[in-house]
Formats: structure tokens, C-alpha cells, sequence
């Protein structure tokens, strides 16, 4: 069992018994404000030691953390709006909708997988693909998928790129040029950086 997973048991546990003290609920959610601050503690010991590889592992264990947290945030919103009937749910903007198609693709997730992250039906996203993988002509990549701002040429395609690199967490101008170089594109690595902002 998950850590996660054992935490909402314990939730849901104490507050389904009659009479359950409610400072046990307050004592265990002040344990998890003193577990993230244990953490951040040892984080900064271990970038304070100068050494490069405790850095790196305190930056991969800080990231590891983070992502966590919005995972469990996902899953929160998630189990929210499914219980709005599907057809009572507010539409993506063909400009959500890309970005959803870039998250998947970037993730490498499952059609199912992408529609339980943003509560649709797998059917949904597969239409979203097939439409933008029908038309890559159109500017707005079909009337379904459109990307902010528009993709109207090559130089559009990279600046996209080189910003969502940057998002990722791609360091350095120079490693992104290298990494845009090798898919085919000339890229330099001051326009790297010029494209970025």
C-alpha cells in the first residue's frame, strides 16, 4: 500500500467513527506540516554541502516532491468534476485542448490515461489526435486543437518548442540549441535563448 493511499484510510477511518476526537485529524495533518518541513530541511543540507552530487540528488528528491503534490492535487480535481455528469461539464477552448494533446505526447500517456487526468472520455482525446494528425496543414490544426499563438510556419514550430523545453526544465540555452540541432533544426544558442522569453 502507497503512502498516499494509507494517509486516506486513515483520514476516512477517523472520521467515519461516532465520537472520533477530531484533534487526531488536526494532530495528523500538523504531522504532514512537520514532514514537509523535516524534508525542506534536509534538502538544504544536502545543497549546502557543495558537493555536486548531493545537489543534484537534494534538486531530483525537491522535484520528486513537487510532482507528487500536483499529482495528488490532479487527482483531487479530478474526483471533483466527475461528479458533474459529463454533458453539465464546461468545454475545453480548442487552445486547452492542444495543450492537453502537448501533455500527453510530452508524458507519453494512454489515451484512457489523459482522459482520467482531465475527467474525459478516452474516445474524446482519441478524436482530438485523429483530428490534428488529419489536417497538420490547417493553421489552426483543425477546428478542435489550436495552439497559442498559431503554428503558421518553421520558425513558429521551433519557438514552441524551445518554450516548452525551457518549461520541462531544460537547462541552459546552449543544451537546447544542441537538443534542437539534433531533430533537424539550426538553432544557435543565443537565438535559443531569444526565443525563450
Amino acid at each position: 500500500m502507497t503512502p498516499d493511499a494509507y494517509l486516506d484510510r486513515m483520514v476516512l477511518t477517523f472520521s467515519r467513527v461516532p465520537g472520533a476526537d477530531r484533534a487526531l485529524l488536526a494532530t495528523m495533518l500538523r504531522a504532514m506540516e512537520l514532514l514537509g518541513r523535516l524534508v525542506g530541511t534536509q534538502l538544504a543540507v544536502m545543497r549546502n554541502t557543495g558537493e555536486p552530487v548531493q545537489v543534484l540528488a537534494a534538486q531530483v528528491t525537491a522535484q520528486t516532491v513537487v510532482v507528487g503534490a500536483w499529482r495528488q492535487a490532479c487527482e483531487i480535481m479530478a474526483a471533483r468534476w466527475d461528479r458533474v455528469p459529463p454533458r453539465e461539464r464546461p468545454h475545453y477552448t480548442p487552445e486547452q485542448r492542444f495543450r492537453i494533446l502537448e501533455v500527453q505526447r510530452t508524458l507519453g500517456l494512454s489515451a484512457k490515461r489523459t482522459a482520467r487526468l482531465f475527467v474525459l472520455d478516452p474516445s474524446t482525446v482519441a478524436r482530438w489526435s485523429a483530428e490534428a494528425a488529419a489536417h497538420p496543414e490547417r493553421e489552426t490544426v483543425g477546428s478542435l486543437v489550436k495552439p497559442v499563438p498559431p503554428v503558421r510556419r518553421m520558425a513558429d514550430v521551433v519557438r514552441h518548442v524551445v518554450q516548452r523545453m525551457g518549461e520541462l526544465g531544460v537547462v541552459g540555452n546552449g543544451m537546447i540549441a544542441r537538443m534542437v540541432t539534433r531533430a533537424g533544426w539550426r538553432l544557435s544558442k543565443r537565438s535559443a535563448g531569444r526565443r525563450k522569453k
